[in-house]
């Protein structure tokens, strides 16, 4: 196999990844709204790298995302939420 530029397979993968899914799906909420950023930050950097192996591609996209967390919007916190019948249900008198 020939090496290509780190840039060109990030480019396909992400080509696949939006054929395979909606691409509003793909990129919907804050987390897609997070990777969507993430990745183009990527893609910047990844144009000034070496020529990349298919076969090692799996390894370094994993190295370039390595650390990488999406993180909910300030004054958010995941274990916060509850459903509307969870809510009441604990309100009720014991």
């Amino acid at each position: 196999m020939r090496a290509d530029s780190l840039d060109a397979l990030l480019r396909q993968h992400l080509d696949a990844a939006q054929k395979l899914a909606d691409p509003e799906q793909l990129w919907a909420g804050e987390a897609g709204r997070m990777l969507s950023l993430l990745l183009d930050t990527v893609l910047r950097a990844a144009a000034g790298l070496r020529a990349v192996e298919p076969l090692d591609y799996p390894a370094a996209f994993a190295a370039l995302l390595d650390g990488a967390v999406v993180r909910p919007t300030f004054g958010r916190h995941p274990g916060c939420r509850s459903s509307g019948r969870s809510k009441r249900a604990s309100a009720a008198p014991t």
